[in-house]
Protein backbone atom coordinates (compact mmCIF):
# COMPACT_ATOMS: atom_id res chain seq x y z
CA UNK A 1 0.00 0.00 0.00
CA UNK A 2 1.74 3.22 -1.03
CA UNK A 3 1.31 6.48 0.89
CA UNK A 4 -0.54 4.36 4.27
CA UNK A 5 1.37 5.12 7.25
CA UNK A 6 3.19 2.98 9.01
CA UNK A 7 1.54 1.22 12.01
CA UNK A 8 3.47 1.08 14.94
CA UNK A 9 2.75 0.28 18.89
CA UNK A 10 4.53 4.02 19.94
CA UNK A 11 2.88 6.84 19.09
CA UNK A 12 4.23 10.57 19.27
CA UNK A 13 4.13 12.19 22.53
CA UNK A 14 4.59 16.15 22.83
CA UNK A 15 4.49 16.56 26.19
CA UNK A 16 7.44 13.40 26.54
CA UNK A 17 9.53 15.42 23.30
CA UNK A 18 9.23 18.84 25.70
CA UNK A 19 10.79 16.72 28.35
CA UNK A 20 13.53 15.33 26.62
CA UNK A 21 17.38 15.93 27.15
CA UNK A 22 20.42 15.46 25.21
CA UNK A 23 21.88 13.08 28.28
CA UNK A 24 18.94 11.20 27.69
CA UNK A 25 18.37 10.72 24.62
CA UNK A 26 22.48 10.67 24.05
CA UNK A 27 23.10 7.68 26.80
CA UNK A 28 19.92 6.26 24.85
CA UNK A 29 21.58 6.03 21.42
CA UNK A 30 25.16 5.58 22.39
CA UNK A 31 24.22 2.17 24.45
CA UNK A 32 22.18 0.68 20.97
CA UNK A 33 23.70 -1.38 18.35
CA UNK A 34 24.91 -0.04 15.48
CA UNK A 35 25.18 -1.40 12.15
CA UNK A 36 27.66 -0.52 9.52
CA UNK A 37 26.19 0.29 6.48
CA UNK A 38 28.57 -1.64 4.02
CA UNK A 39 27.07 -0.42 0.81
CA UNK A 40 28.12 3.17 1.41
CA UNK A 41 32.08 2.97 2.07
CA UNK A 42 32.59 5.77 0.09
CA UNK A 43 30.97 7.69 2.93
CA UNK A 44 31.30 5.50 5.77
CA UNK A 45 28.09 5.54 8.56
CA UNK A 46 26.46 3.53 10.72
CA UNK A 47 22.61 2.91 11.27
CA UNK A 48 19.23 1.61 13.64
CA UNK A 49 16.25 0.47 12.25
CA UNK A 50 13.15 0.98 12.84
CA UNK A 51 11.68 -2.52 13.17
CA UNK A 52 14.41 -3.22 15.66
CA UNK A 53 13.67 -0.47 18.20
CA UNK A 54 12.58 -1.59 21.64
CA UNK A 55 13.25 0.86 23.89
CA UNK A 56 11.73 2.50 25.99
CA UNK A 57 11.34 6.05 24.48
CA UNK A 58 9.31 6.04 21.76
CA UNK A 59 10.94 5.78 17.89
CA UNK A 60 8.70 8.90 17.05
CA UNK A 61 10.52 11.22 19.89
CA UNK A 62 13.30 10.39 19.74
CA UNK A 63 13.98 11.32 15.51
CA UNK A 64 11.81 14.70 16.71
CA UNK A 65 14.65 15.56 19.43
CA UNK A 66 17.00 14.82 17.09
CA UNK A 67 15.56 17.49 14.64
CA UNK A 68 14.70 19.80 16.54
CA UNK A 69 18.20 19.92 19.25
CA UNK A 70 20.45 19.20 15.75
CA UNK A 71 22.02 21.83 13.57
CA UNK A 72 21.18 22.17 9.78
CA UNK A 73 23.77 20.72 7.42
CA UNK A 74 24.44 20.25 3.97
CA UNK A 75 25.99 16.67 2.48
CA UNK A 76 27.42 17.72 -0.98
CA UNK A 77 26.65 20.65 -0.72
CA UNK A 78 23.03 20.25 -1.92
CA UNK A 79 21.30 18.26 0.53
CA UNK A 80 19.82 20.05 3.53
CA UNK A 81 19.25 18.01 6.56
CA UNK A 82 19.33 18.07 10.35
CA UNK A 83 22.40 17.01 12.09
CA UNK A 84 22.60 16.21 16.03
CA UNK A 85 26.27 15.90 17.62
CA UNK A 86 26.75 14.24 20.95
CA UNK A 87 29.46 11.82 22.50
CA UNK A 88 32.24 12.58 19.12
CA UNK A 89 29.17 10.87 16.93
CA UNK A 90 26.58 13.00 14.22
CA UNK A 91 23.35 11.30 14.28
CA UNK A 92 20.93 11.97 11.40
CA UNK A 93 17.72 11.22 9.09
CA UNK A 94 16.89 11.36 6.26
CA UNK A 95 13.88 13.89 6.89
CA UNK A 96 11.04 12.18 6.24
CA UNK A 97 7.80 12.47 7.98
CA UNK A 98 8.06 10.76 11.52
CA UNK A 99 5.87 7.76 10.63
CA UNK A 100 7.77 7.36 7.76
CA UNK A 101 11.71 7.91 8.87
CA UNK A 102 12.82 3.76 9.20
CA UNK A 103 16.82 4.52 9.51
CA UNK A 104 18.93 6.74 12.17
CA UNK A 105 22.09 7.24 10.56
CA UNK A 106 25.51 8.18 12.55
CA UNK A 107 29.03 8.87 11.69
CA UNK A 108 32.31 10.17 13.49
CA UNK A 109 31.84 13.76 13.92
CA UNK A 110 35.64 14.80 12.48
CA UNK A 111 35.55 16.99 9.16
CA UNK A 112 34.75 15.27 6.03
CA UNK A 113 34.92 17.41 2.82
CA UNK A 114 31.39 16.22 1.71
CA UNK A 115 29.29 17.75 4.34
CA UNK A 116 29.24 21.35 6.27
CA UNK A 117 27.55 21.96 8.91
CA UNK A 118 26.14 25.33 10.53
CA UNK A 119 28.39 27.21 12.69
CA UNK A 120 32.15 24.66 11.52
CA UNK A 121 35.01 26.63 10.06
CA UNK A 122 34.30 27.31 6.06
Amino acid sequence: MTGAPLIHSQVFDEDLSRSLNRQQVGALLTARDWRFAKTMPKWPHWYIVRDNWNEALPWENVVQFLRDDGVDGWFQKKTKRKYWRFGGMRYWTMGSPLWQTKIINRDEDVPVPYLRLEGDPS
